[in-house]
């Protein structure tokens, strides 16, 4: 019986420490959830389009332009950030502004696919174009990248197999990784600058 006592009692002592570290646990988890909250409110905030013409429920302030364009307010660039494009053009010029302000962001993705895209030009606006912003895009022949791109993501014409001509900005400090995969017909690339080319 004297053995079996200590057992117990640290036995009691363990769920005593455990239950009261539990209690500890549900006040941080408490503060995180009100963290959290906080942060999507404020986030929500920042985005100042009243209008109901929501046109994807994956993006909560999104408005289409007559160029069949998805965008949204970028608070980071000040600037209108396109999202997506939905239309079936061959040549596409993407507008400069939107709403009075500066195109200035194409996101990841935006032109995914879009098989029938031959050409599109980007306006001087735009500083930053989003990780596979082009992939897919098997119509594409030739494009642009304006000066006033300075960063670009990953993969950005990832398998655009028929892209023949490609110029890049002047201001790209390097080629992100990837970003001609399987550009199989590419045979002019004109860059103003030696950039560093990540493999």
């Amino acid at each position: 019986m004297k053995k079996l006592f200590p057992l117990l009692l640290t036995a009691v002592m363990l769920i005593s420490v455990t239950a009261c570290d539990d209690v500890g646990n549900t006040s941080d988890t408490e503060e995180t959830t009100t963290t959290a909250t906080t942060i999507t409110t404020t986030a929500t905030t920042i985005h100042t389009f009243t209008s109901d013409e929501f046109v994807d429920s994956n993006y909560n302030d999104s408005r289409i332009t007559d160029e069949n364009l998805v965008y949204e307010y970028d608070a980071d660039t000040n600037g209108m950030r396109i999202i997506k494009y939905q239309g079936t053009a061959s040549i596409l010029s993407i507008p400069a502004e939107i709403e009075g302000y500066a195109v200035t962001v194409i996101g990841s993705k935006a032109f995914w696919g879009c098989e029938s895209l031959e050409n599109v030009i980007i306006p001087e606006s735009v500083i930053v174009i989003g990780s596979f912003a082009f992939a897919n895009c098997i119509g594409l022949i030739d494009i642009i990248i304006p000066n006033s791109v300075a960063i670009m993501g990953n993969s950005v014409f990832h398998h655009c197999m028929n892209l023949k001509s490609v110029t890049i900005s002047s201001n790209m400090t390097e080629i992100p990784y990837e970003t001609f995969v399987g550009c199989t017909s590419l045979t002019d690339i004109t860059i103003p600058t030696l950039p560093k080319i990540v493999l």
